[in-house]
């Protein structure tokens, strides 16, 4: 009975340290999620829901397994007296099926999110160092009732001594890992007690492109200084802007009062207000044509409190080039003011001139169209980064979407304009939508973090080192500044973002098959295995940020979805310019795929023939009130 009694407490220990396992690792999980976010690719949760589940849950089946197979031997032969040996043969037998379990389970997680599969390895890998424990901890019981003892030299039928049971238990408990952990870590130390040298990729890619144009050249610097107050030079303002940022990057992290300082220097300069709610004439969500339609009064109101703001951004046209010489990191801000609002308005005015119905007037509307459709484009093929590239084609779009509400309304008239139209709705060579080039400039955005990482000064989300004082900040900072090799993992990321930008900088209809590529090689070249003795944290750091070439090939793709909008613009006019019926226009789309197909899976537009709507199909991810289509 006493035998029964204490095989059950321990079985009864052995479940609820598989809960206590399992609750601390769904916890654990839970933490990373909203604490942990180092993902770099803006998605909200490091570890999944169903992951914070799985590590809960997972524990929980391995001591599950484990008593099991031990508690069954038992109670197959509950009235034998096992000898040491055979108890000794049991529990290693059980940690053998431990190991296999727990790489099965990390096996059929099948993961490619780097953080996660380590956080799965992690758990394990203490739930395995546990159940080592437990599995001797039974036989010990077993062997405390029947009279054995626990000893490190064997043998059977000893009778049960305290102080050599203490010290066996010290023995293969303490002494034994703690020789077995020096060893490693001296090892581990040897290793990783040099850096490389940077490679001529690394060195290349730093390389910041000069800037070509003169600050009153340059439309950068035009759009930063549209809001200047009135009377002021708006270069100069734009310039006093840039170095006020310029100040913020260049002070330390420990400096956080500096920051603090030039931000709120430049927070303070006076500007000019856009006056009014332009919210209307919204055009990823409403169509501006028939806004316009419906607001003449408030968009004449408008113009007139704003009128020298939409000077100012009528005359960005004439800047003849773009760059944007401001320095840049991930941790960091950005130094952006393109005129949202004063766009909103200029649109509202080109639609109420289009729809005045004086041909003198809709053709300066269109070649002002023209002018801003050239500035936009010459935006995002200059550009090496990747925000004013989504910036310039969601504002490309909204012309162009204006551009086909224009065609699609039957009581525009068109026969005046064709000559302009044709000009205008030209497409752009589809190489002019790629966003490969920007690859160089989001490396340079990381190289802060590497260096921040191996001085141990600044942590990944660049708070207040002051917060680790503590030894344990300063022991953790030293740890991070050994695991983390800066050229070495300067040089890997710029493998991964070089690899990253030839992925992307294909054609359309390579794309997928090219990222599908990318993602492969990179799961061979940055799997845990044996490589991450050395550098494992550099290594894991760029596991994690290769996650956001994710978001990248999502940028990607709403890149091409803008352009299958200009598509769309085009088709509209098209179908009206020919007088195609709409009984007939989904085979004239069959016939034309050049105007009614996504550049990228060759898709056709949709065409609902009852609601007389045609929409672009998007492989992007955009809000749900997006609007990509238009109604004829």
């Amino acid at each position: 009975m006493r035998q029964i009694l204490l095989r059950a407490a321990a079985a009864i220990f052995s479940l609820c340290a598989a809960l206590l396992i399992g609750g601390a690792a769904f916890a654990l999980a839970a933490l990373g999620s909203f604490f942990g976010d180092i993902s770099l690719n803006g998605k909200p949760n490091f570890v999944p829901i169903s992951y914070q589940l799985y590590l809960g849950v997972a524990p929980f089946f391995v001591f599950a397994l484990v008593c099991l197979m031990h508690f069954a031997v038992l109670a197959f032969f509950p009235r034998r007296r096992f000898s040491l040996r055979t108890l000794m043969l049991l529990a290693r037998l059980e940690v053998i099926a431990l190991l296999i379990a727990s790489g099965c389970l990390l096996f059929f997680a099948n993961t490619d999110n780097h953080g996660i599969a380590a956080l799965l390895f992690g758990v394990i890998l203490v739930q395995s160092v546990l159940l080592w424990a437990l599995t001797w901890t039974l036989p010990a019981a077993a062997a405390y009732d029947s009279g054995d003892v626990l000893d490190a030299r064997g043998g059977d039928d000893f009778r049960f001594e305290p102080r050599r049971a203490f010290k066996s238990a010290v023995k293969y408990f303490l002494v034994w890992p703690l020789k077995a952990f020096s060893a490693l870590l001296v090892a581990f130390i040897v290793l990783n007690g040099f850096d490389r040298k940077l490679s001529q990729q690394s060195q290349d890619m730093m390389q910041v492109p000069a800037n070509p144009y003169k600050s009153g050249d340059n439309l950068y610097v035009a759009m930063l200084g549209i809001d200047a107050p009135p009377g002021q030079d708006t270069i100069r303002f734009a310039q006093d802007r840039i170095a006020a940022y310029e100040e913020t990057q260049a002070a330390p992290a420990a400096e956080n009062g500096a920051k603090e300082a030039a931000k709120d220097k430049h927070a303070a300069a006076p500007t000019l207000p856009f006056y009014g709610n332009i919210e209307f004439c919204n055009p990823a969500k409403v169509s501006v044509w028939r806004a316009a339609a419906t607001h003449r009064a408030e968009i004449e109101r408008l113009v007139q409190t704003n009128a020298v703001l939409l000077q100012r951004y009528e005359a960005l046209h004439e800047v003849p080039g773009f760059h944007d010489p401001t320095s840049r990191n991930i941790s960091g801000g950005v130094l952006l003011t393109m005129p949202g609002w004063i766009r909103k308005l200029y649109l509202a005015v080109l639609a109420s001139k289009l729809q005045s119905g004086n041909v003198a007037q809709q053709k300066e509307a269109l070649d002002d169209m023209r002018r801003d459709i050239i500035m936009l484009h010459q935006v995002m093929v200059e550009s090496d980064q990747m925000l004013w590239k989504l910036i310039a084609s969601a504002y490309l779009q909204a012309d162009y979407l204006l551009l086909a509400d224009m065609s699609a309304d039957r009581s525009f008239e068109l026969k005046n304009l064709t000559t302009e139209l044709d000009r205008l709705l030209a497409p752009f060579n589809m190489a002019d939508w790629r966003i490969g080039n920007t690859a160089d400039d989001e490396f340079r955005q990381r190289l802060p973090l590497w260096k921040a990482a191996r001085a141990g000064k600044e942590t990944l989300n660049n708070t207040d080192p002051d917060a680790h004082g503590s030894v344990v900040g300063r022991a953790w900072n030293r740890a991070l500044g050994l695991l983390v090799q800066v050229n070495a993992t300067t040089n890997l990321s710029a493998q991964h973002w070089a690899a990253l930008g030839r992925a992307l900088n294909v054609s359309p209809q390579e794309l997928a098959a090219s990222h599908e590529a990318y993602l492969a090689r990179e799961r061979d070249d940055l799997s845990l295995g044996l490589g991450y003795l050395y550098n494992p944290a550099g290594k894991l750091l760029v596991a994690v940020d290769a996650q956001s070439s994710d978001v990248l090939y999502d940028y990607a793709l709403r890149s091409y979805d803008a352009a299958a909008v200009q598509r769309l613009a085009r088709l509209a006019y098209e179908l009206r310019k020919q007088r195609i019926a709409p009984a007939g226009v989904g085979a004239f789309m069959q016939q034309h795929p050049q105007w009614a197909s996504h550049p990228v899976d060759g898709r056709l537009f949709s065409w609902d023939p009852e609601k007389h709507a045609l929409a672009v199909n998007p492989l992007g991810q955009w809000k749900h009130d997006q609007r990509l289509g238009v109604a004829l």
